[in-house]
């Protein structure tokens, strides 16, 4: 830790939305570390496109988030917030006999994992066989509205899984889930491979062959549902968190950029 911050602090505001040029420098306070939060001072920031979206007007912040560009720092952490992991480590930390750096990493390593375990074991939540609920956050969005709200659809469909974990193959929420899925495959990559021919993306014809993969194991499913098959609820949640995880956080952020540079939105 840092000695006490100063008062006040150096920050970008934008002034009324437009072009670079309504980015100022302005004297703000520094504010105060709520529980749970950290105060850094910041050595680097990176500005993406929420950020420029942000400064043209198109994109206000959320309710309680701060307004000054900047979604992504590095810095040093200067202050804490009671509540938060690193209070509770630091305290930890000022107990213990570590003769080294590595020692000392070591040792604050293991006092966040074990502080995370017990936050988790004394939340009482019920834990799904299924993992958790999805929840849609920046990190699963490819910046082109049309595609994250499709691909919201498919968080939703294994939320609708992990809701209904006593589901049988032949249920009804099991029925509706298979539904939503065939819905998905026809309008999403009707949607996402036209936008690529337009663009000529020159990842297509890969990325046509995954969802043509998608709709055969779709198809599959299907079967599998007229059959009874018994492990089908456990088969289909594995392949949703795997094409979520494989298909839209790898290859779909690989167009992500591509996209945004020819001004898709």
């Amino acid at each position: 830790m840092t000695d006490a911050p100063p008062a006040t602090m150096r920050a970008i505001e934008i002034t009324p939305p437009g072009g670079p040029e309504v980015l100022k420098v302005a004297r703000r306070p520094v504010p105060q570390p709520a529980a749970g939060e950290v105060l850094v001072k910041v050595q680097a920031a990176g500005v993406n496109r929420p950020d420029v979206m942000q400064r043209t007007g198109s994109y206000p912040p959320p309710p309680g988030v701060t307004d000054i560009p900047g979604l992504e720092i590095a810095g040093t952490v200067v202050a804490l917030g009671d509540g938060s992991i690193q209070t509770r480590i630091h305290k930890v930390a000022g107990n213990a006999a570590c003769t080294s750096a590595e020692e000392t990493r070591r040792f604050l390593i293991g006092a966040a994992k074990d502080w995370i375990d017990k936050t988790i074991a004394e939340s009482g939540a019920p834990d799904s066989k299924y993992g958790g609920i999805v929840v849609w956050d920046e990190s699963l969005s490819v910046g082109i509205k049309k595609m994250d709200k499709q691909h919201q659809e498919l968080v939703k469909i294994i939320n609708c899984l992990v809701e209904n974990e006593d589901a049988s193959g032949r249920s009804e929420p099991i029925a509706q889930v298979l539904d939503r899925m065939t819905q998905y495959a026809v309008y999403h990559f009707e949607t996402e491979e036209a936008l690529m021919r337009e663009y000529e993306y020159p990842d297509y014809e890969s990325h046509r062959d995954d969802h043509t993969q998608f709709k055969m194991r779709t198809a599959k499913f299907c079967l599998d549902a007229l059959q009874g098959k018994e492990t089908l609820p456990d088969e289909l949640l594995s392949y949703l968190r795997d094409w979520l995880t494989h298909h839209i956080l790898k290859a779909d952020m690989k167009y992500k950029v591509y996209f945004l540079e020819r001004g898709v939105l």
